[in-house]
C-alpha cells in the first residue's frame, strides 16, 4: 500500500492544535475567558497541544527526511536550508512587529505586555532562534515562539541521530526514553523525548500499514483515550489519582493518546485515500496562526481597552482576523520568502524540497 503524498488528516490535526494554543493563551491577554463552559477544555488544557505538535513533528520528519538523512542522500546544509527557509521569515517578521509593539506599549503603560524580557540580549537570542536554549531569563518578545526555538534544537538532534544511528525502533525508543525521563528542569530534553515518540509512531506506521484489524482496534482505543481525557479535564480527576507517582496524566498524553491518534489517522488515510482533505488548509496556516496570534493580541491591546478581551465578541473578531491573516501570510509572504531563500542558496535544495509537500518542509 503506497504512502500518501500528503497526510491531510495530520495537517488538519496540526491546525487544530495551533488554534488550541491560541485559546489557551487568551487568558493571558484579557481579564476573563469568553464562553468558559463551552471552551473550558481549551482554557484548561490547551497547552498540551504543544506536546501534540512535537509528536506530529517527529512523525512527519521521520516520514519526509528519515530515509534520505539515514542513507546520506541529504546533507546537513540541505536540511538546514529547508528548515530555516520555512521557519525564519515569519519568525523574523513577527519579532520586529512585537519589538515595535512592546516599545509603544511600555511607553503608554510603563511595563511590557505579557512577556517581560524584551531587552537587547533576548532580542539577540531570538534572532538566532536561541530564545529557549537555556541562555534566557524567561519568555521574551513573541513568547509562543519558544517552542519553535526548541524545535530547532530537535532538528539538529534528529539529523545527528539519523546520520549515526540506524532508523530502527530500538535506538529511537532509547532516545525517546532518555528524553522522557529527563529531570523537571531539563524541559528541552523532555521535548526531545516527545519528538522521538513521534518518530517511533512513524516506524510503527510502516510496519502496520494495510492491516485493517489494527486500524479498527486503534479506532476504539483512540476514542476511549480521548473520552478518558475529556472526562479528566471536566472532572479534575486524572490518572495521577490512581497511580503511585505523579505525572501519569501528561505521560498518558505523550506516550498513548497523541501517538495512537496520529498512528490511527495515518493508517486510515493510507487505506481510504485523502482523509479530511477539505480541512487540510488548517495545517497550512498552523505556523502562521501560532506565530501571529501574540502580535495580533499586542496590536489589539494597543487599540482597545484590555478589559474588552473578556467579551465573546472580541474572541470572535480575533479569530475572524487571525485566520484570514494567517492564510494571507502563508500564501503571500511565507511561501514566496521560502522559495526565494531556497533559490538563493542553491538549485540542489530546490530539488530536495520538491520531494515533499511545500506546506510541510
Amino acid at each position: 500500500m503506497q504512502t500518501p503524498d500528503r497526510f491531510h488528516s495530520l495537517d488538519a490535526l496540526r491546525g487544530v492544535a495551533a488554534l488550541s494554543v491560541v485559546f489557551w493563551h487568551w487568558q493571558h491577554f484579557g481579564v476573563g475567558n469568553p464562553w468558559p463552559d463551552a471552551l473550558f477544555p481549551f482554557y484548561v488544557s490547551g497547552w498540551r497541544a504543544v506536546d501534540l505538535f512535537f509528536v506530529l513533528s517527529g512523525f512527519i520528519f521521520f516520514w519526509l527526511y528519515g530515509e534520505r538523512i539515514s542513507s546520506g542522500a541529504m546533507d546537513w546544509r540541505t536540511f538546514f536550508v529547508l528548515r530555516m527557509s520555512r521557519l525564519y521569515p515569519l519568525h523574523f517578521a513577527t519579532l520586529l512587529v512585537v519589538a515595535a509593539g512592546q516599545w509603544i506599549y511600555i511607553e503608554a503603560n510603563g511595563r511590557p505586555f505579557v512577556y517581560l524580557w524584551n531587552d537587547a540580549w533576548h532580542f539577540f537570542l531570538n534572532l538566532l532562534f536561541a530564545q529557549k536554549w537555556g541562555l534566557e531569563q524567561r519568555f521574551s518578545f513573541n513568547g509562543p515562539s519558544w517552542s519553535v526555538s526548541v524545535e530547532v534544537l530537535l532538528y539538529a538532534a534528529f539529523f545527528v541521530a539519523l546520520r549515526w544511528l540506524p532508523m530502527r525502533a530500538v535506538p529511537i525508543a532509547m532516545l525517546a526514553f532518555i528524553g522522557l525521563e529527563a529531570p523537571d528542569h531539563d524541559f528541552n530534553r523532555y521535548c526531545l523525548g516527545i519528538f522521538f515518540v513521534g518518530g517511533l509512531t512513524y516506524l510503527a506506521y510502516r510496519q502496520l500499514v494495510g492491516r485493517l484489524w489494527v486500524e479498527r482496534f486503534l479506532r476504539v482505543a483512540v476514542l476511549l483515550a480521548w473520552g478518558v481525557t475529556l472526562v479528566s479535564v471536566r472532572t479534575d480527576i486524572t490518572l495521577d489519582a490512581f497511580m503511585p507517582t505523579p505525572g501519569w496524566s501528561e505521560r498518558f498524553a505523550v506516550t498513548f493518546l497523541f501517538p495512537l491518534t496520529v498512528l490511527y489517522l495515518a493508517l486510515a488515510e493510507t487505506r481510504r485515500g485523502s482523509l479530511w482533505r477539505k480541512a487540510a488548509w488548517l495545517g497550512d496556516i498552523s505556523y502562521s496562526s501560532y506565530l501571529l496570534h501574540f502580535p495580533l493580541a499586542l496590536v489589539g491591546v494597543l487599540l482597545f481597552p484590555r478589559a474588552w478581551f473578556a467579551s465573546p465578541i472580541a474572541l470572535l473578531l480575533f479569530f475572524a482576523v487571525l485566520i484570514p491573516l494567517s492564510l494571507a501570510s502563508h500564501q503571500y509572504f511565507e511561501m514566496p520568502a521560502q522559495r526565494w531563500m531556497r533559490q538563493r542558496w542553491g538549485a540542489g535544495h530546490r530539488k530536495a524540497a520538491a520531494r515533499a509537500p511545500s506546506g510541510q518542509v
